[in-house]
Protein backbone atom coordinates (compact mmCIF):
# COMPACT_ATOMS: atom_id res chain seq x y z
CA UNK A 1 0.00 0.00 0.00
CA UNK A 2 3.10 2.41 -0.50
CA UNK A 3 2.91 5.69 -2.28
CA UNK A 4 0.75 8.76 -2.51
CA UNK A 5 -3.05 8.39 -3.12
CA UNK A 6 -5.09 11.28 -4.07
CA UNK A 7 -8.67 10.36 -3.82
CA UNK A 8 -11.73 11.89 -6.14
CA UNK A 9 -14.53 10.98 -4.11
CA UNK A 10 -14.77 12.09 -0.19
CA UNK A 11 -17.32 9.33 0.57
CA UNK A 12 -15.84 6.36 -1.11
CA UNK A 13 -12.25 7.63 -0.24
CA UNK A 14 -12.98 8.30 4.08
CA UNK A 15 -14.56 4.73 3.74
CA UNK A 16 -11.81 3.30 2.20
CA UNK A 17 -9.63 5.12 4.55
CA UNK A 18 -11.64 3.86 7.60
CA UNK A 19 -12.30 0.30 6.47
CA UNK A 20 -8.17 0.28 6.03
CA UNK A 21 -7.57 -0.09 2.22
CA UNK A 22 -5.77 3.68 2.03
CA UNK A 23 -3.68 4.56 4.99
CA UNK A 24 -4.81 7.85 6.05
CA UNK A 25 -0.78 9.56 6.02
CA UNK A 26 -0.36 8.62 2.46
CA UNK A 27 -3.44 10.87 1.01
CA UNK A 28 -1.95 13.48 -0.57
CA UNK A 29 -5.65 14.80 -1.02
CA UNK A 30 -8.63 14.47 -1.61
CA UNK A 31 -10.60 16.30 -5.19
CA UNK A 32 -14.33 16.18 -2.76
CA UNK A 33 -17.78 17.10 -5.40
CA UNK A 34 -18.77 18.98 -2.43
CA UNK A 35 -19.06 23.05 -2.04
CA UNK A 36 -18.67 23.26 1.30
CA UNK A 37 -18.29 27.44 1.97
CA UNK A 38 -17.18 27.07 6.05
CA UNK A 39 -17.72 25.19 9.03
CA UNK A 40 -21.58 25.23 9.01
CA UNK A 41 -21.54 23.60 5.72
CA UNK A 42 -18.94 20.89 6.48
CA UNK A 43 -20.94 19.87 9.69
CA UNK A 44 -24.03 19.52 6.68
CA UNK A 45 -21.82 17.33 4.48
CA UNK A 46 -20.70 15.24 7.30
CA UNK A 47 -24.31 15.33 8.70
CA UNK A 48 -25.63 13.99 5.43
CA UNK A 49 -22.92 11.43 4.73
CA UNK A 50 -22.72 9.88 8.14
CA UNK A 51 -26.32 9.04 7.88
CA UNK A 52 -25.93 7.84 4.38
CA UNK A 53 -22.49 6.90 2.92
CA UNK A 54 -21.06 5.94 6.13
CA UNK A 55 -23.67 5.08 8.37
CA UNK A 56 -21.99 2.04 9.95
CA UNK A 57 -18.91 3.55 10.86
CA UNK A 58 -20.06 7.24 10.82
CA UNK A 59 -17.69 8.34 13.98
CA UNK A 60 -15.03 7.18 12.54
CA UNK A 61 -15.54 8.42 8.79
CA UNK A 62 -16.14 11.80 10.51
CA UNK A 63 -13.15 11.52 12.15
CA UNK A 64 -10.94 10.71 9.06
CA UNK A 65 -13.06 13.70 7.19
CA UNK A 66 -12.16 16.36 10.19
CA UNK A 67 -8.88 15.08 9.55
CA UNK A 68 -8.71 15.31 6.00
CA UNK A 69 -10.61 19.32 6.15
CA UNK A 70 -8.08 20.69 9.19
CA UNK A 71 -4.80 19.35 7.34
CA UNK A 72 -6.38 21.52 4.10
CA UNK A 73 -6.45 18.15 1.97
CA UNK A 74 -9.32 18.64 0.35
CA UNK A 75 -10.06 20.64 -2.81
CA UNK A 76 -13.12 21.40 -3.90
CA UNK A 77 -13.51 22.88 -7.27
CA UNK A 78 -17.52 23.58 -7.19
CA UNK A 79 -16.24 26.78 -4.71
CA UNK A 80 -15.23 28.09 -8.09
CA UNK A 81 -16.79 26.23 -10.66
CA UNK A 82 -20.26 25.47 -10.06
CA UNK A 83 -20.26 23.37 -13.13
CA UNK A 84 -17.81 21.71 -12.13
CA UNK A 85 -18.19 17.24 -12.32
CA UNK A 86 -16.32 14.57 -11.50
CA UNK A 87 -15.57 11.58 -13.37
CA UNK A 88 -14.90 8.11 -11.50
CA UNK A 89 -15.39 6.70 -14.73
CA UNK A 90 -11.53 4.60 -13.69
CA UNK A 91 -11.83 4.78 -10.33
CA UNK A 92 -12.13 7.11 -7.43
CA UNK A 93 -8.21 6.84 -6.37
CA UNK A 94 -4.89 7.70 -8.24
CA UNK A 95 -2.14 6.22 -7.01
CA UNK A 96 1.42 7.35 -8.09
CA UNK A 97 -0.47 8.87 -10.96
CA UNK A 98 -1.86 5.59 -12.10
CA UNK A 99 -6.03 5.03 -11.38
CA UNK A 100 -6.44 2.88 -8.88
CA UNK A 101 -9.02 0.86 -7.28
CA UNK A 102 -8.79 -1.03 -3.51
CA UNK A 103 -8.69 -4.84 -3.56
CA UNK A 104 -12.57 -5.00 -2.19
CA UNK A 105 -13.30 -8.55 -0.78
CA UNK A 106 -9.40 -9.87 -1.15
Amino acid sequence: MSGKYVGLSLSFCVRDIVLGYVPLNAVEKVIAGTAAENESGWQHVLAVYSETYWSQYSEQAREVARNLINSQRIEQPRLTDPMWEQKLHRGHWVKDGVPWMPPYGE
